[in-house]
C-alpha cells in the first residue's frame, strides 16, 4: 500500500530530457503540496467559522485545478501548467479576497507564489507581467473596497489566519 502511494505521489520521469524532468519535479511537488495546504484553510475556516461559504467553492476548485495540472505534468506540459496556475490563481486569489472583503486577508500573500511560478516557468518579462497583473488586482481590490462594492470585512484575528499564513510558507518553502 506505502508502496503505491509512493509511486503516485512520484513525479514524472522523461528519460530524454534532464530539464524538462527537473521542472516537472519542482511543478509536481508544488501542486502535490498546494491540495493539503488548501484543504487545511478550508478546514480552519470551517473551524473557526470565519470564512464564508463560497470560499469553500473555491477551495474546491483550487484543488480540482491543481489536480488537473498534476496530470498535465505527467504529460509533460509544464508551460500550460504554469499558465493554468497563473491565469486561474489570478481570479480564484482575486474572488477569495472580494468575499472576505479586504485586501488585509492573509490570502492576499499568495499572488507571490503566482510570481514564483512565472519566475520558475518563464522568462524576466512574463515575471513583470505577472507582478503587474498581481499589483492590478490589488489595485482593483482596494478601490472596490474603498467604493464599498465588497462585503464587510471582519478584522477579528483568529487561528484561521495562523493555519493561512502557515499554509502559505509551507507552500513557498516545498
Amino acid at each position: 500500500m506505502l508502496a503505491q502511494i509512493r509511486h503516485w505521489l512520484a513525479a514524472p520521469i522523461f528519460p530524454d530530457d534532464r530539464e524538462k524532468t527537473q521542472r516537472a519535479r519542482l511543478f509536481d511537488g508544488l501542486l502535490v503540496s498546494g491540495i493539503p495546504l488548501v484543504l487545511a484553510v478550508m478546514l480552519g475556516g470551517w473551524i473557526t467559522n470565519t470564512a464564508p461559504l463560497a470560499a469553500t467553492g473555491i477551495g474546491i476548485l483550487a484543488i480540482g485545478l491543481l489536480a488537473l495540472c498534476r496530470y498535465w505534468v505527467s504529460k509533460g506540459w509544464i508551460d500550460l501548467v504554469a499558465t493554468a496556475i497563473i491565469l486561474c490563481g489570478l481570479v480564484i486569489i482575486t474572488a477569495d479576497i472580494a468575499l472576505l472583503g479586504t485586501i488585509r486577508a492573509p490570502v492576499t500573500a499568495t499572488y507571490i507564489v503566482l510570481i514564483l511560478v512565472a519566475g520558475l516557468a518563464f522568462d524576466d518579462r512574463r515575471i513583470l507581467v505577472v507582478g503587474g497583473l498581481c499589483s492590478l488586482a490589488v489595485a482593483g481590490l482596494i478601490a472596490a473596497e474603498l467604493a464599498g462594492w465588497l462585503p464587510k470585512p471582519d478584522y477579528g484575528v483568529t487561528p484561521l489566519q495562523w493555519i493561512t499564513w502557515t499554509a502559505l510558507f509551507l507552500w513557498i518553502g516545498t
